[in-house]
């Protein structure tokens, strides 16, 4: 079992919470972090609240989907080639610093970490093959996770990226894999291992 992190904004208070030009449901799939498509290019953001710009800062009716700074893109670009993996969201405000979407990121699969059936009772596994070692930021399929290695996460905190939460995730290789899957067909949780 190997742990990783995934990351997300904080919901600090005062944060800059950002709406855009169409509704939630027609831009949905695209505010996924596991998407492979760009927002339309018509769409255009503007603060709906919120006076504090931070590293990251999030979409309003729905904070998983959220935008980051120029230094968060490049922390990311020093440890692997983002060149297709991110884009700059537009503002209406012309006053505005840049903020990037997130995207296009290699996907793994998720286990127990899938958006429509996600227990909050157990940390979240993908399978992750042997010998595999997974790029600086990364993915599951179908999920709104961003998720990092532990160095990255590391320098993250000494960065000091602002409203950022971190939780575990953990990368299970195919022993692992196969008790996972004994474990929930008797309704039991796998616990991360020390």
């Amino acid at each position: 079992m190997k742990k990783f992190f995934a990351f997300s904004n904080d919901f600090k208070n005062g944060v800059i919470q950002v709406k855009p030009n169409l509704p939630f449901g027609d831009i949905f799939p695209q505010l996924l972090f596991s998407t492979k498509e760009k927002l339309p290019d018509e769409i255009v953001f503007s603060i709906k609240k919120g006076k504090k710009w931070t590293d990251l800062i999030y979409y309003y009716e729905f904070a998983c989907s959220f935008f980051v700074s120029e230094r968060v893109i490049n922390l990311f670009s020093s440890k692997m080639d983002m060149s297709n993996s991110y884009y700059p969201i537009k503002f209406k405000e012309s006053d505005t610093p840049q903020y990037y979407k997130l995207y296009n990121v290699k996907q793994y699969e998720g286990i127990n970490g899938r958006l429509e059936e996600y227990n909050y009772e157990e940390v979240p596994y993908f399978y992750l093959p042997e010998g595999e070692i997974p790029p600086a930021l990364f993915t599951l399929k179908g999920t709104d996770m961003s998720i990092i290695d532990e160095d990255t996460m590391n320098q993250m905190k000494q960065m000091k990226i602002t409203n950022i939460y971190f939780w575990e995730v953990y990368g299970l290789n195919d022993e692992e894999y196969e008790e996972l899957k004994i474990l929930h067909a008797q309704h039991k949780i796998l616990l991360p291992r020390p």
